[in-house]
């Protein structure tokens, strides 16, 4: 973990290993950027150093989730929201990325119902977008409106 981790670790409830955002790079209403280095130990990479396809969802909602958290005043010890990944779709894997590599996902809020967020995602690597998708947010206490 890095010196910077203090600050996420007030955002998400998730710890290592299964913490997947190094930082939150930017929180704009309704748009969200974090950031990670993939580490060998993180227990999505596989035998061959390469990021399993099925963590990309993972790190979409990990990087709302941060963005909501932060929304809501989280990084000053405030409450942040409690959610769950509700469901995904669309989720295109472009190109791989490995141990070393320092990938960047930004998350924008596409509509709101109730407190379900709908949320679109991309990642980037060091060789461009790596994947795209959509996942829905749940988040109780209607924290979705806020995020």
């Amino acid at each position: 973990m890095t010196p910077a981790d203090d600050a996420i670790l007030r955002l998400l409830p998730h710890r290592p290993p299964m913490l997947m955002v190094d930082g939150l790079e930017d929180a704009a209403p309704g748009t969200f950027r974090a950031r990670l280095t993939l580490r060998p130990d993180n227990p999505f990479i596989d035998g061959d150093g390469n990021l399993e396809r099925a963590a990309y969802p993972e790190l979409i909602a990990q990087c709302f989730a941060a963005g909501a958290g932060s929304s809501v005043g989280g990084e000053d010890g405030g409450e942040r929201p409690l959610g769950f990944l509700a469901g995904f779709r669309d989720i295109v894997v472009l190109a791989d990325a490995g141990v070393g590599d320092v990938l960047v996902t930004e998350v924008t809020v596409a509509t709101t119902l109730g407190n379900v967020s709908v949320v679109d995602g991309i990642v980037t690597g060091p060789q461009g977008v790596l994947a795209t998708g959509q996942i829905k947010v749940y988040l109780e206490d209607g924290a979705a409106r806020t995020a």
